[in-house]
């Protein structure tokens, strides 16, 4: 895979294509986010960059840009944990 480096993932240029969703994470024509692999394909650690708690309130910080009024939703993906 050009451009492929062991233990970075695929570099995504879609990032609206998140909108399908197999089973966790999501996934468009190039990615299935519920498999955790890098650019070569080979399997990636779960590393969390944070932990909740049922119930605790959390700050998402977005930008939503779009000709057609959109809107966005804010979905966890508890795979990993």
């Amino acid at each position: 895979v050009d451009g492929a480096v062991p233990g970075v993932p695929r570099k995504d240029h879609c990032p609206h294509c998140l909108n399908s969703n197999l089973g966790n994470c999501g996934y468009n024509t190039f990615n299935n986010y519920d498999d955790f692999v890098d650019s070569t394909g080979v399997p990636m650690p779960w590393i969390s960059q944070a932990v909740y708690n049922a119930g605790e309130i959390i700050t998402v910080k977005s930008y939503l840009s779009t000709h057609k009024n959109g809107h966005m939703e804010i979905v966890a993906c508890n795979d990993g944990a």
